[in-house]
């Protein structure tokens, strides 16, 4: 007899990044889960999880720059620009949009940017009054990392080597294979 294959899963990805200027490498600061929509795999499932950054944050496709959430994240929570969310404990709930899938679209390589726009009492980084914080490339520190499932993100002020401690040795060598599951391993 014919055997009806199983459905696909569809694939879930966790992305966090951390702002610059802060630097305390919880990578908190802008937490999303993203996931192939269940009834049409053009469609992304995006998930708001987590802010732990004080600045106006949006969240970009790479591919197209589109506005995933439609407007900066604290205001789409209704909480005040700044505030802390879901970073210690949960203190909202994650919204979740359904957008079309860019053309280009690669959840590993070309998926999300995050823009941080500093406030007006802040001084100007390097001249800017804001900046994009994207996947790492070879050589550059990880501010955004990209976890092939659901992820456990470390709370406000937790390190993420001291919360994964494989981690480390992930950044410090991408080709290092023993360390490729370093988010299995929570300290």
């Amino acid at each position: 007899p014919e055997i009806e294959p199983l459905p696909v899963a569809p694939q879930v990805w966790t992305y966090a990044w951390e702002d610059t200027e802060k630097g305390d490498y919880d990578l908190n600061d802008c937490v999303i889960r993203v996931s192939e929509n269940q009834e049409d795999p053009s469609l992304l499932d995006v998930t708001l999880l987590a802010l732990g950054a004080h600045y106006d944050l949006k969240v970009y496709f790479a591919a197209n720059n589109e506005d995933v959430f439609g407007g900066e994240l604290h205001s789409l929570l209704g909480v005040q620009q700044g505030t802390m969310i879901n970073t210690s404990k949960k203190d909202v709930d994650p919204i979740t949009v359904t957008r079309q899938k860019p053309a280009g679209f690669d959840f590993q390589t070309n998926a999300f940017k995050l823009e941080v726009k500093l406030h007006a009492d802040d001084a100007p980084v390097n001249g800017l009054t804001s900046y994009e914080v994207t996947l790492p490339t070879k050589g550059q520190d990880p501010h955004a990392i990209a976890i092939p499932e659901n992820w456990a993100w470390p709370t406000e002020r937790t390190s993420i080597i001291a919360a994964y401690p494989r981690f480390r040795d992930r950044a410090q060598d991408v080709t290092n294979t023993e360390a490729q599951d370093w988010y299995m391993y929570p300290a």
